[in-house]
């Protein structure tokens, strides 16, 4: 959910940024990077909490040195 989120947000500046320079665009491309920083900050608690858990690709390498990884 935080990285679809995060993902969402790149997407509405994406779209948003042919629209110009006005003030409502700015506004847009503000409040979706706010967003970004907000879910952001949870990515470390996820993976201390093994909330991704699951089939997963990682190695051992974020979970054998897990403050080093944050």
């Amino acid at each position: 959910m935080i990285i679809r989120g995060i993902a969402g947000n790149m997407k509405r500046i994406k779209i948003t940024m042919p629209s110009g320079s006005g003030v409502g665009p700015m506004r847009q491309i503000k409040w979706a990077t706010e967003d970004i920083v907000k879910l952001a900050c949870n990515i470390p608690g996820a993976f201390k909490y093994q909330a991704l858990a699951g089939v997963t690709t990682a190695t051992d390498k974020i979970w054998g040195n897990w403050s080093g990884f944050t």
